[in-house]
């Protein structure tokens, strides 16, 4: 990681400037991609998947096989794992608790929780605008439990195992167990 140290403050007061954003422009370009998106579909997205991101995808690669799945589920190194489900596991347990009761939890050291404290008055600083973030995983990933995806009976039956470890790996032991009833019927 490289460091910069500033002299002062005044040194360091360019890099608290941001950058200044033309809102209408990325209004106009967001509903040009939309359209785009709307009308052409997947190959829209490929074309700015490689304009954007530098992958170029088609059909054939825009899909993770089973294979592929399970490969990275297998090499997927076990300290990591166990560091992911237990970040998951914290995030669950923190949105399950009583929003209106004063939860403080000490664990390895380290002190979290809340205070309910009633107020007049509250604001929210909602991130956007010309703020810069980067996130890969966050609350909201672990708080995310259900997407729908149609598979027909054949398809359950072939990919019952990796579903099955996917979900298990997951935390969602039901949905593991329904595949498994209904990778058995007949």
């Amino acid at each position: 990681m490289k460091l910069k140290l500033y002299a002062d403050a005044e040194a360091a007061a360019g890099i608290l400037q941001r950058r200044k954003e033309d809102d209408a422009a990325i209004a106009e370009s967001v509903r040009s991609i939309l359209q785009d998106v709307r009308e052409d579909g997947d190959r829209a997205l490929f074309v700015y998947s490689e304009r954007f991101d530098g992958s170029v995808l088609d059909h054939s690669s825009m899909f993770v096989s089973r294979d592929e799945i399970g490969a990275a589920y297998a090499a997927l190194d076990p300290a990591l794992l166990a560091s992911i489900k237990k970040a998951a596991a914290n995030v669950l347990a923190y949105h399950k608790r009583d929003p209106m009761k004063d939860v403080v939890c000490t664990e390895d050291g380290r002190t979290t929780g809340f205070v309910v404290r009633p107020v007049e008055r509250a604001g929210i600083y909602v991130p956007g605008g010309t703020a810069r973030f980067f996130q890969v995983l966050n609350q909201n990933t672990f708080l995310r439990k259900m997407s729908v995806i149609r598979y027909t009976r054949e398809a359950v039956h072939a990919d019952a195992a990796d579903i099955i470890r996917l979900a298990e790996a997951e935390g969602l032991s039901a949905h593991a167990n329904a595949v498994r009833l209904r990778a058995e019927e007949e």
